[in-house]
């Protein structure tokens, strides 16, 4: 029943599908994707994701401007390039204001910060080693506060997927193990797949705010449905 109803939740996601999709199966990548994925997701991990902790999950997503900063690189670079492209291709998907400041700027600091750094690996986790990462700072409401993405320059070998790993999770996103997406670990995609776009598009729709549990989710898809009818 869980599942039937959250399928009315994201009808942006379903109705793009093509002719022959699984609808229950975008549904599945949505709870994935929007809810903080699933235990097992990251393959490096050690840790473990219990049920309970999975359902208390609630949609995380950015309510006010984004600022920029990028450290480590200089405004000539092709990584700095890189991130304005991909910052403006994806706040673009999401509605979300991009904007940039530069490090120690007066104006105020960023709260989307890169931190392009000169060595072999990342240590996350307190054990595990990763060649990016990214830190999510989030209110008590679950609105996102602030995103740190960390790149190891020496190890970054897929800089590209590196960077829109990171970046849709600094928007929100978890892991999926379903679908090709750049959020899966066992795909070979390095840029968003449609998935990923239809999950970030959804999430941001009018339909949608941050803090909301599957319920909320249901309960607005319901009436939304029903006033459609």
């Amino acid at each position: 029943m869980l599942r039937r109803w959250l399928s009315l939740a994201v009808l942006p996601l379903t109705a793009c599908q093509t002719a022959g999709s699984d609808p229950d199966l975008a549904v599945r990548v949505f709870d994935q994707l929007a809810y903080r994925g699933t235990a097992g997701a990251h393959p490096n991990s050690l840790q473990l994701m219990l049920e309970t902790d999975y359902e208390k999950g609630r949609l995380s997503r950015w309510e006010e401007p984004v600022w920029v900063t990028v450290e480590g690189v200089s405004s000539t670079d092709k990584e700095y390039a890189q991130i304005r492209r991909i910052m403006a291709e994806l706040g673009a998907v999401a509605g979300t204001e991009i904007n940039y400041v530069e490090p120690g700027g007066r104006r105020r600091s960023g709260n989307f910060r890169f931190s392009f750094l000169d060595q072999e690996n990342l240590i996350i986790n307190k054990s595990e080693f990763a060649s990016c990462a990214a830190r999510v700072n989030r209110y008590g409401d679950s609105r996102i506060k602030s995103v740190h993405v960390r790149i190891a320059m020496k190890n970054a070998k897929q800089l590209q997927r590196c960077i829109y790993h990171e970046v849709l999770h600094g928007f929100g996103l978890a892991h999926t193990t379903l679908v090709p997406s750049v959020m899966n670990y066992g795909s070979d995609a390095d840029s968003p797949t449609a998935w990923d776009l239809m999950v970030l598009r959804t999430m941001y729709s009018k339909t949608f705010e941050s803090g909301m549990t599957r319920q909320d989710s249901l309960h607005l898809a319901r009436r939304a449905v029903q006033t459609s009818q």
